[in-house]
């Protein structure tokens, strides 16, 4: 009996110590069973606790440098939590805690290209060839049992989409989403300052990632005749005239 009891010890130690030294590459796996293939961890160093590397936002390939810090005593309650920042000189760090079916987040942000998120998110192909960059803020956003608390920010900058011919773009300015959690779904509202177009809208996500939003477009007064009429053209083929000479657009995101 002894030496069976000595052989479980020695395999206990070792797979603690293959525990301990994980290598970080273990988090891509992860991470590409988790998206279905649409984040992914390239060029990762260090260990699965500690490590750093690049996140990459597919199908457009964006690239953002990423570091994080896996906490182990939540592990023992089925739960994942730590740090995440974009490099060493970044204080504070954002945290997140993540469970089976809640998390939390607090200091995040992130800045993606407007079409690798909209890419990402299947949007359609007409909008998805877009321009700028959205700046995705959240001091405090979580969801605990199946209700959202708290809210986030996201900034397109310089936002523009493709217009009916190439050498024509619609510059949508800067476009603003706040959303706020509300009980089970998030809500959100859409506007932007500047461009050649008027946005106003809104947008509302179900915890199952069900998600619509629907926008109200319209050329900007006192933009040239010409180029008004060209943008006219394209939001005819995203969304439906109404009776002020804007175009109503709605998407909706099926759920899991």
């Amino acid at each position: 009996m002894r030496p069976l009891l000595v052989v479980a010890a020695a395999a206990c130690l070792l797979a603690a110590a293959v525990a301990v030294e994980a290598p970080a590459t273990l988090v891509d796996r992860q991470l590409d069973a988790l998206t279905h293939g649409r984040l992914r961890v390239a060029e990762a160093m260090g260990t699965i606790w500690n490590g750093s590397g690049t996140l990459i936002v597919l199908p457009y390939a964006a690239r953002v440098p990423v570091l994080w810090h896996i906490d182990a005593l939540p592990l023992l309650r089925s739960r994942l939590s730590g740090t995440l920042g974009r490099d060493p000189t970044e204080s504070p760090q954002a945290t997140f805690d993540l469970g089976s079916d809640d998390f939390a987040v607090r200091g995040f942000a992130m800045a993606l290209p407007a079409e690798a998120l909209l890419r990402a998110t299947d949007a359609p192909a007409v909008i998805s060839a877009a321009g700028g960059t959205v700046d995705l803020r959240a001091d405090a956003f979580a969801m605990r049992r199946g209700g959202f608390e708290g809210g986030f920010i996201a900034r397109w900058q310089g936002a523009s989409l493709p217009g009916p011919r190439p050498e024509v773009r619609v510059a949508l300015g800067d476009v603003r989403l706040e959303g706020v959690g509300n009980g089970g779904e998030i809500k959100g509202a859409l506007s932007n300052v500047g461009g050649d177009i008027e946005i106003t809208g809104s947008l509302i996500m179900a915890a199952t990632g069900a998600a619509r939003v629907e926008a109200r477009l319209k050329p900007r007064a006192g933009v040239d005749a010409e180029r008004s009429k060209a943008i006219t053209a394209a939001l005819s083929m995203i969304g439906s005239a109404d009776d002020s000479g804007g175009f109503r657009v709605v998407w909706q995101a099926p759920g899991r």
